[in-house]
């Protein structure tokens, strides 16, 4: 080996021995603040917004938001726990939940398509789940503000 890659591989290995060390480090005071005089130190809650991103036939997307809820967060440089740290999940306040797949043309299934099950009434129950991908309702937010009108 030549001196480069020998300096290159001492490198290397000292970065990842140094992020290993910074890890354990970050571990072991998070479980001291946790058996300290106030536990409650190490945890964090943050109130976070997830989103829907739904296509629509057109290739442009709907949005449907759910209620804010409280995330609970470790304040730490790395997820510990099973918790993501707290100035990570303060960045990504509005989180989206999963993009749903555009909606297929249909398409013939047993010899009839579903516009024409829908017609004559035959297919119904062969063709209904080929039909559109199941989307989420309205989130609770749109029904509030739109009742919130009529004083309900």
């Amino acid at each position: 080996m030549s001196c480069v890659e020998v300096f290159a591989k001492r490198i290397l290995l000292s970065a990842g021995a140094l992020l290993c060390a910074l890890y354990v480090g970050d571990y072991i005071w998070l479980r001291h603040r946790l058996n300290g005089a106030d536990p409650g130190a190490a945890w964090g809650a943050i109130q976070v917004r997830h989103y829907w991103e739904i296509p629509n036939k057109s290739g442009k997307f709907e949005y449907s938001f759910d209620p804010p809820v409280m995330q609970t967060c470790v304040r730490s440089l790395f997820p510990h726990l099973g918790f993501s740290p707290c100035w990570y999940v303060n960045r990504e306040k509005l989180q989206r939940v999963a993009q749903l797949d555009a909606p297929e043309a249909p398409h013939e299934v047993g010899g009839v398509t579903p516009s024409e099950g829908a017609r004559t009434g035959e297919g119904k129950s062969r063709c209904s789940s080929h039909a559109w991908p199941t989307q989420p309702s309205r989130s609770l937010t749109h029904r509030r503000s739109a009742a919130s009108k009529f004083n309900y």
